[in-house]
C-alpha cells in the first residue's frame, strides 16, 4: 500500500524480479556466444613449443598435487597467463590447444593398456594423462607402457573443459576492463 491507502498497480519487487531474471537470461546468451568466439581462437591458435609445453605442463601437474583440488591449480594456472606473471593470453590459447592434441592422440595407443574403467572413465584418465608428464607420454604414444598404476589424476578432472571454462572467464574479464579502461580514457579526454 501507498500512503495513500492505494495498491500500487505495478508490484516494484515482481518488475525487479522479472528484470533481473532477463538480465540474466541475456548474461547467459552472452557467456555461450564469447565461450564459442574463445573455442575458435583457441582452434585456430598455433601449437606451443613442445618444451615450453611440458614445463607448464609439469608446473600444472605441481599446482594440482599441492592444492588437490584441479580447480583451484587451473584456476591459479590460467591467471598467471592471463593477469599473473605470464601475462599472454596467447599462450593459454596455445597450451590448451596442444594440450588437447596430445589427449587426442592417447585414445588408440592407450586403448589395450588401460582396462576396466569403461567409456567414461577411460575418457577421464585419457584426459588427464599428460599431466604424467613427457617421459610417459611419450612411452604411451609408443604403446610401451603397462596398466595405470600410477592414475593419480584419476577421476573426473575434466582437465580440458576446466581449462577452457577458466580461460573464458579470466579473459572475458579481462576484455571487459579494457573496454572499460577505453571508455573511462575516453571520456576523460
Amino acid at each position: 500500500m501507498t500512503k495513500t491507502g492505494c495498491v500500487p498497480a505495478v508490484d516494484p519487487i515482481k518488475e525487479a524480479e522479472k528484470l533481473i531474471g532477463t538480465l540474466r537470461q541475456e548474461q547467459d546468451k552472452a557467456h555461450e556466444s564469447l565461450e564459442k568466439i574463445i573455442e575458435g581462437l583457441i582452434e585456430g591458435s598455433s601449437m606451443m613449443d613442445e618444451d615450453e609445453f611440458w614445463e607448464n605442463t609439469d608446473h600444472l601437474a605441481k599446482l594440482i598435487k599441492r592444492r588437490s583440488l584441479v580447480g583451484t591449480a587451473v584456476d591459479s594456472f590460467v591467471w598467471d597467463f592471463v593477469f599473473g606473471k605470464k601475462d599472454n593470453p596467447y599462450k593459454v590459447m596455445q597450451y590448451i590447444r596442444t594440450y588437447e592434441d596430445k589427449v587426442n592422440k592417447l585414445y588408440k595407443p592407450l586403448f589395450e593398456v588401460i582396462t576396466g574403467f569403461g567409456d567414461d572413465g577411460y575418457g577421464d584418465i585419457i584426459d588427464s594423462f599428460p599431466l604424467h608428464g613427457r617421459e610417459r607420454f611419450e612411452k604411451a604414444l609408443k604403446e610401451e607402457i603397462e596398466g595405470d598404476s600410477e592414475a593419480q589424476y584419476q577421476g573426473e578432472n575434466y582437465m580440458r573443459t576446466t581449462l577452457t571454462d577458466k580461460f573464458v572467464n579470466y579473459y572475458g574479464a579481462a576484455c571487459l576492463y579494457a573496454l572499460g579502461k577505453e571508455d573511462k580514457e575516453e571520456s576523460d579526454e
